[in-house]
C-alpha cells in the first residue's frame, strides 16, 4: 500500500471519528441568570462545535490532496483550533465550567491530533498515524461528553439543548 492511499485512509478514518453535531436552538429564559447562561453557552458551544467542523472538513479535503497541500491544510485547522482553544480560556463559564472544561480537552485533542496528522505525513511514522487518529477520536468524544454536560446545565434552568 503506498504512502498516499494509507494517507488517505487514516484521514478517512479520523474524519468518521468526527462528528457535527448540532441541535435546533430553543429560545432564551426570562431571568437574568438564565439569561446569562443561555448567553454564554451557546457562545462556547458554537466555538467547540467550530473547532469539530473545521477538523472534519480540514480531514475531508486533505484526504484528496498531495502530501504538501494536506499538510498545510491540516496545519491550518490545528491552528484555528488553538485560536479557538485561546478563546474559549477567556470566556464566560459561569454555572457549568466543569463541562466547559471537558469540552475544552476536547478541542485541545483535536488540534494535537492534527498536529500529528501533519507530523505523520512529514514522516510517515505508523505511531504517528496512530497517535494523530486516537487524539482526534478522544477529542470528538470530549468535545461531545461536554456539550451534553453543558446541555444538562442549561436543563437545570429551564433552558432547552443546543
Amino acid at each position: 500500500m503506498d504512502a498516499v492511499m494509507k494517507k488517505g485512509i487514516a484521514l478517512s478514518i479520523a474524519l468518521l471519528c468526527v462528528g457535527c453535531f448540532y441541535a435546533p436552538s430553543a429560545g432564551a429564559s426570562s431571568t437574568s441568570t438564565e439569561s446569562d447562561v443561555d448567553k454564554h453557552t451557546r457562545a462556547y458551544v458554537k466555538q467547540v462545535r467550530g473547532c469539530v467542523a473545521i477538523a472534519g472538513m480540514s480531514l475531508q479535503i486533505a484526504s484528496k490532496q498531495n502530501d504538501f497541500k494536506a499538510s498545510a491544510t491540516l496545519k491550518s485547522a490545528a491552528d484555528t483550533c488553538d485560536a479557538i482553544r485561546q478563546r474559549l480560556v477567556g470566556m464566560s463559564t459561569d454555572h457549568f465550567s466543569k463541562q466547559a472544561d471537558v469540552a475544552w480537552g476536547g478541542v485541545d485533542r483535536i488540534k494535537s491530533g492534527l498536529n500529528a496528522f501533519v507530523a505523520y505525513i512529514d514522516s510517515g511514522a505508523p505511531s504517528k498515524l496512530n497517535e494523530a487518529v486516537g487524539k482526534v477520536k478522544l477529542g470528538t468524544a470530549w468535545t461531545r461528553i461536554g456539550i451534553r454536560g453543558i446541555n444538562l446545565r442549561r436543563h437545570v434552568y429551564g433552558l432547552g439543548s443546543i
